[in-house]
């Protein structure tokens, strides 16, 4: 085999090994963490197939450009069709809330910028419920639009500077966006001794720039030497395969510095296989047959899992991951036939494109088809606060930085502002009439909690009087970096703990200070607030940490509470209730919609421990869980025709109130007035 049937014989198998790899992350990223490697490396083909296009029309601007839309013809008509099937199949089988994301991204999707609204949105494509939009991977395709245009505009400069500067400035431009992914930081006020904060963060996955030395490195491939020995070809092949395979092999996280390991093994393949004899790895009827449906395979996989997940709704087994592979790949075939292999008219795809659109503005503006759909559980999931900072007392702003401690807009996506322009920094708990003598703080689980503090310190006559904090803080905090951009997703740095100990000595009457907070995501995943990767990410680092934040509270005259984990679910119970009550299914009480005690102490017992040993030192006082769960009696997610938990793990209103109801005594206990 040579000539042009090997190349695409085995560019062709190198597709299909890639989308394998895609897929086995997207259905399972726990068991395959680090199979989303295979984006790399076809992005390398990508810039591959770019400068072997470009080095046929022998540089030619008007035969790059064509070619680079001829590419981009072949991807939005199914981009197009993918984003409508999909939606029609959210009608019946999604979550109108889930429809609406859909929608929202399918938008940006058409427009060849889904990458950059979900960077905007600073979403977690290794998040564990990622999986809940089936439009997420649509990002890769926005990368691969930007670069057919970058490249096109990239010709056009290199056609106006000399010849002999070309390869140096590509060489320049793939390595200023390798250390964009690497993100070098240089701030050169500080270099210069002048005050300034500046911070280079690490761009986000879904960024394009930080991407484009992996096009270069595809086009590297065409000056690359050649070797006239088959043994040679055959070991660079084999070392090619070793950096492809074994970081997805052997590796249980992801990590950055595998990138180049990735990318240096597929420029190896594609350079050296053909002169290997090594062809049946690559040029086999499985992997040639994937290789010809990979692009309509990526497309419909991601759709599959998430729709087939929603309508089973139920923990998946291994005969569900089995069906649903099955699944992907009849429909991609089906896809590949009907709708990627068929050339598009013009004039009809852009006639199908402005109707998707339409589709995708019209289900946002119906809510997700909420009113056709379903009659929602009898719960209040947003709910409307009016208590916002201009009626708590000005007096609490006093020694409060709004600029380290400001308020954080997206831990309140579930409340109802009054105003969109309107700050708010605290809200009120309890009894209005009293002086506040607790503070709640934390992240989106402190936020849950909320309504049912509220509630339940304004009745009877053992009334308390708190507030809320608006600014996301977490006990575990990176000591290692003073400061985080204001573009960091993260939540806590040295300086805005700071800001919070300054603020609560200033007021010496907030005498408590409860923290409540997603324990397991902090201690298990350090994304979330131990930015630039400490020296030191152990446990026993992090429940440090947690010490050391105690004892400052503790010295200057807190008393720290600490709420112990809410039950959590392996499935999204408003998402469940509401599917059921579509399909008539009446009320829920099965497994899926209980959390038992021993599930419970399997998922945090060891945070549970952890917390005990601080109370144990005298440290802080801790709500146990045995407050709201017993051996015999799970708390539920869903009875009654209410809806306790709004998703996996944050209470709903309802939920709070009864949940907070279950504290009340041990809460009322430890503040004392």
């Amino acid at each position: 085999m040579s000539g042009n049937k090997v190349f695409f014989e085995h560019i062709n198998g190198l597709r299909g090994l890639a989308i394998i790899l895609v897929v086995l992350f997207h259905l399972s990223s726990d068991t395959f963490p680090c199979c989303f490697y295979g984006v790399d490396i076809f992005l390398v083909i990508t810039g591959y197939l770019l400068f072997i296009g470009l080095k046929k029309q022998e540089g030619s601007l008007m035969g790059s450009a064509a070619f680079a839309m001829k590419r981009a013809a072949r991807i939005l008509p199914p981009v197009a069709v993918l984003v409508f099937l999909t939606l029609c199949a959210g009608f019946f089988l999604l979550d109108y809330l889930d429809n609406i994301e859909a929608s929202r991204l399918g938008r940006y999707t058409l427009l060849g910028m889904a990458n950059v609204h979900l960077n905007k949105e600073a979403s977690d494509y290794f998040a564990a419920d990622f999986s809940d939009n089936p439009l997420m991977h649509m990002w890769y395709i926005g990368v691969t639009l930007q670069v057919y245009l970058m490249f096109i505009v990239g010709n056009a400069i290199c056609k106006r500077i000399p010849r002999r500067v070309w390869l140096p400035s590509l060489f320049a431009v793939a390595a200023v966006s390798l250390a964009l992914r690497y993100c070098w930081s240089f701030d050169l006020l500080h270099l210069l001794g002048l005050s300034g904060k500046g911070n280079m963060t690490e761009p986000s996955y879904f960024e394009t720039l930080p991407r484009v030395w992996e096009v270069m490195a595809g086009g590297l491939v065409c000056i690359l030497p050649d070797v006239s020995s088959r043994f040679r070809a055959n070991v660079l092949t084999i070392c090619g395969f070793v950096a492809v395979l074994l970081p997805v092999v052997l590796l249980r996280e992801s990590s950055s510095a595998m990138f180049p390991v990735v990318v240096a093994g597929t420029v190896l393949i594609i350079r050296y296989y053909p002169r290997s004899s090594l062809t049946v790895l690559l040029c086999n009827r499985l992997l040639m047959f994937v290789g010809t449906i990979s692009f309509s395979l990526y497309m419909v996989h991601l759709p599959v899992f998430v729709c087939y997940k929603s309508w089973a709704f139920r923990e998946m087994g291994e005969v569900d991951y089995v069906v649903m592979l099955l699944l992907s790949f009849l429909f991609a075939w089906g896809y590949y036939k009907l709708v990627e292999r068929p050339k598009w008219n013009w004039k009809v795809w852009g006639a199908v494109w402005l109707a998707v659109l339409f589709v995708c503005v019209l289900v946002k503006k119906v809510d997700g088809f909420k009113g056709m759909l379903q009659s929602d559980a009898d719960c209040q999931l947003l709910p409307e606060y009016t208590m916002w900072s201009g009626e708590v007392d000005s007096e609490l702003f006093r020694g409060y930085d709004k600029n380290l401690l400001k308020a954080d807009t997206g831990a309140f996506t579930i409340m109802e502002t009054p105003s969109p322009e309107e700050e708010v920094y605290f809200l009120r708990i309890g009894d209005p009439t009293r002086k506040p003598v607790f503070v709640l703080l934390g992240d989106s689980h402190a936020q849950s909690l909320y309504p049912g503090l509220n509630e339940v310190c304004s009745r009877g006559e053992d009334k308390r009087s708190g507030v809320y904090l608006a600014s996301i803080i977490s006990p575990f905090w990176n000591i290692e970096i003073p400061a985080l951009s204001s573009k960091s997703p993260y939540y806590c740095n040295r300086s805005k703990m700071e800001a919070l100990l300054h603020w609560l000595e200033v007021h010496p009457d907030l005498k408590y200070v409860v923290i409540s907070q997603y324990w397991v995501g902090r201690m298990e995943n350090t994304k979330y607030d131990w930015d630039k990767n400490p020296a030191d990410r152990s446990t026993e680092a992090h429940a440090e940490c947690l010490r050391q934040f105690l004892i400052r509270l503790k010295a200057i005259g807190k008393q720290p509470i600490l709420v112990a984990p809410t039950p959590d679910f392996t499935i999204n119970p408003a998402r469940g209730a509401r599917l059921c009550n579509r399909r008539g299914g009446g009320e829920v009480t099965n497994k899926p919609f209980e959390c038992s005690y021993d599930k419970y102490m399997k998922r945090h017992g060891k945070i549970v421990a952890m917390l005990k040993k601080m109370e144990s030192e005298g440290l802080a006082s801790i709500i146990e869980p045995a407050l709201t769960l017993s051996p015999g009696e799970p708390f539920r997610a869903y009875e009654n025709g209410k809806l306790y938990f709004r998703d996996r793990n944050h209470l709903s209103v309802t939920g709070s109130t009864v949940y907070v109801d279950k504290l009340k005594s041990r809460f009322l206990e430890l503040i004392s007035e």
